[in-house]
């Protein structure tokens, strides 16, 4: 199999792996041309029910460390900012915590984890972009991908929400 996407290993659901070298090139021409849909499930600290879009650019940082992660564009420090836009619908909300459906546009690393840190609702359990705490893991969930088809038509996948994350949900 030959892994088209990527999700962060903290991030639970649905990952599209194709079977040929051709069937991988054209579902990995179709995420860059933008055609497949991606829907994710987070659960979000406070009450997100007014945050319902996020459009600011994301680029790299190097942490002290080493390591690679992202950052909001014009912060001191990030390099080499893309457009980025993640569509987000609030599904419930207790005021503590929120349930949103999270739909980015682009497909920049950590861009979920990152608009959501950068719009005041951190994912629980984030212990990148926000303080970890509320959950014992990220909260984020690669729910549906929807596209072209390799061989002609379309494809509709999901992935059934952990027990985990539906129980924190409520």
């Amino acid at each position: 199999p030959h892994l088209v996407h990527r999700i962060d290993a903290e991030t639970s659901g649905l990952v599209i792996a194709a079977r040929t070298k051709p069937a991988a090139a054209a579902l990995s021409k179709a995420f860059e041309d933008r055609l497949i849909k991606k829907t994710y499930l987070a659960i979000v600290s406070g009450d997100a029910s007014r945050v319902t879009r996020v459009e600011s650019p994301i680029g790299s940082i190097r942490t002290s460390d080493g390591a690679l992660i992202s950052g909001i564009g014009g912060t001191p420090g990030v390099k080499d900012p893309k457009p980025a836009l993640t569509r987000f619908n609030c599904i419930s909300t207790d005021g503590q915590k929120s349930l949103i459906e999270c739909r980015p546009e682009t497909g920049r690393m950590h861009q979920i984890r990152l608009h959501l840190a950068h719009s005041g609702h951190a994912i629980l359990g984030d212990t990148q972009y926000g303080n970890g705490e509320g959950a014992p893991r990220l909260m984020l969930h690669a729910l549906r991908l929807q596209g072209p088809h390799p061989i002609g038509g379309g494809f509709d996948y999901s992935a059934p929400v952990p027990d985990d994350f539906e129980a924190l949900s409520g």
